[in-house]
């Protein structure tokens, strides 16, 4: 392949790679019934789609989780909030719904704009996502529903919780689920992973973050949780996969070691970056939160 054909190609493979991964397509009917019953405990549960603004102009479509019966009807519920990875969507969190609801905490999960049925071209790997997580927090804090608010995301999702909990610490906690310390090191590391040749590398990046800057309007240092972790002090527990090739143990490990807060905790996982997580592993976490 032609020395100019090879870095178009490379460019290209990078800059999908980081703001627009495949999307993933579903239908409402994915999210389930209405108004169900978890199987094993009768616990009646409902689900309410809404659809939010964000500050960039994009509709947001979420959903919120709610048990019923529980408790007086007039009582809040806890809320945790699931933000989804880069090619995800909002039924990433369904899981969450059978271990969360039985305890009285109710989940809201939504599709970042870029992803799923929001509006919106590209991701921008947390940059705006904090601003979509802002614009959903302040949605649920004004429903006599919900309560106080632990955040839980996983890769992209990870990263807009840590960027969000360094500037807001009104929160009761977080999981963050395989962050990324820096973007361009990360973007660095896998370019370095697909056999593009050293010499070749740092055209290809400095090509590759002029496009993502011209078309999704941000900068790759910018997306760097690793310089603002420290100012972040929820409770919080890391996860990651031992075997992620895609955001190395490391990356969670150095957040760790940064992170402000006092009461954090670090559980390896295994699996890959995008394996399913337990069911046990997933409870851990959910008892983590709700201690």
């Amino acid at each position: 392949m032609p020395f100019r054909a090879a870095r178009d190609a490379s460019v290209f493979a990078l800059w999908n790679l980081i703001i627009r991964p495949p999307r993933r397509e579903y239908s409402d009917s994915s999210l389930g019934p209405r108004k169900f019953k978890l199987h094993g405990n009768g616990i009646t549960c409902q689900r309410e789609d809404f659809t939010v603004t964000s500050v960039r102009g994009h509709s947001l479509k979420c959903s919120l989780f709610v048990p019923r019966g529980l408790r007086a009807d007039d009582v809040s519920y806890p809320c945790v909030i699931y933000m989804h990875g880069n090619a995800g969507c909002r039924l990433e969190a369904l899981p969450l719904v059978p271990i969360l609801l039985p305890l009285g905490v109710s989940l809201c999960c939504f599709d970042f704009a870029g992803c799923g049925l929001s509006e919106g071209e590209y991701v921008s790997l947390g940059y705006f996502e904090t601003e979509d997580l802002r614009t959903v927090v302040e949605h649920i804090r004004r429903l006599p529903s919900v309560g106080v608010v632990a955040l839980w995301g996983r890769s992209m999702g990870a990263v807009t919780a840590l960027l969000y909990a360094a500037k807001h610490h009104d929160l009761a906690g977080m999981v963050v689920d395989s962050p990324f310390a820096n973007l361009p090191q990360l973007v660095q590391e896998l370019a370095v992973s697909d056999y593009i040749p050293s010499w070749l590398l740092s055209g290809i990046l400095s090509v590759a973050s002029m496009v993502v800057k011209q078309k999704a309007d941000f900068l790759m240092q910018d997306v760097s949780p690793i310089d603002c972790v420290g100012e972040a002090y929820l409770p919080c527990i890391f996860l990651c996969a031992t075997s992620d090739t895609f955001v190395p143990p490391q990356h969670s490990e150095r957040l760790y070691e940064a992170y402000g807060g006092e009461d954090k905790v670090m559980i390896q996982l295994v699996g890959e970056h995008n394996t399913p997580r337990r069911l046990e592993d997933m409870k851990h976490a959910v008892t983590y939160l709700c201690t």
